[in-house]
């Protein structure tokens, strides 16, 4: 099941004595319990439910116990899986899934609202539990510092099978390409032109651009009348914020 969706346990002594009822998002939990046999039985978001027998037994004897809470997608569900490319790793994705009506016959006209649902991850997918039948929109959040994603947002016609996946691609990361102008009146007017792009500048100072990292670009500058610059031209690797600085001269 993805982290972050709530799921609980209810645990019961030999005796029938309710030891306590807990619920959380994250993917374990951690509680003490004096030595004794006890008995759980676990409750699942929509669209999931627990694997195996509905209550489960564990034992204390004195040392930590790990005791395993399986899930499984939901009898009438079924799971969506969308992967990125191109993010670094680590970095945090969101995709939201929200129901947008019925594209099989059959299909109740109305959803309850927590069908609709909002995933984060850092890892380079995310799943759902989705009703059979559906049509969702999605959408998948931006990530500061990447260009894309390529599919942002779109329409997904949930099928009759176990597993829908669709692939979203990231461009990037951005990095900054600047140019530092030093030697120019204050009033001149200079041009850099880098990857089809114009950055007009007046006087000293720093014009700049974000462009796709690990990638070279060529540029070349456009002086002001009566200077000239150096360098010209060039070709810049993006393998980090770079700044180039252009120092003019006057003829």
């Amino acid at each position: 099941m993805p982290a972050g969706r709530p799921w609980g346990v209810t645990v019961v002594a030999s005796n029938g004595t309710r030891v306590g009822n807990w619920t959380t998002s994250n993917a374990t939990f951690t509680t003490a319990l004096p030595k004794g046999s006890y008995r759980y039985t676990a409750t699942a978001p929509t669209g999931w439910s627990k694997a195996g027998p509905e209550k489960a037994g564990f034992k204390v004897r004195g040392a930590a116990v790990a005791v395993p809470v399986p899930f499984r997608i939901a009898a009438g569900f079924v799971a969506v899986v969308l992967e990125e490319t191109g993010l670094a790793p680590g970095t945090v994705w969101t995709v939201s899934l929200n129901w947008s009506g019925s594209w099989a016959t059959g299909f109740p006209e109305t959803t309850p609202p927590d069908l609709n649902a909002t995933e984060s991850s850092n890892r380079t997918s995310i799943a759902f539990s989705v009703v059979k039948g559906a049509l969702y929109l999605y959408s998948v959040a931006l990530v500061g510092g990447y260009g894309g994603p390529s599919a942002e947002t779109g329409y997904l016609a949930v099928t009759h099978g176990s597993r829908t996946s669709f692939l979203t691609t990231f461009f990037g990361p951005l990095y900054t390409l600047g140019f530092s102008g030093v030697g120019v009146g204050a009033t001149s007017n200079w041009t850099v032109v880098v990857h089809g792009t114009v950055l007009p500048a007046e006087g000293p100072g720093t014009v700049s651009t974000s462009l796709f990292a690990y990638l070279t670009y060529h540029y070349r500058v456009v002086p002001p009348r009566g200077y000239r610059a150096s360098p010209r031209s060039g070709k810049v690797l993006l393998d980090q914020p770079e700044t180039v600085v252009i120092v003019f001269a006057s003829d």
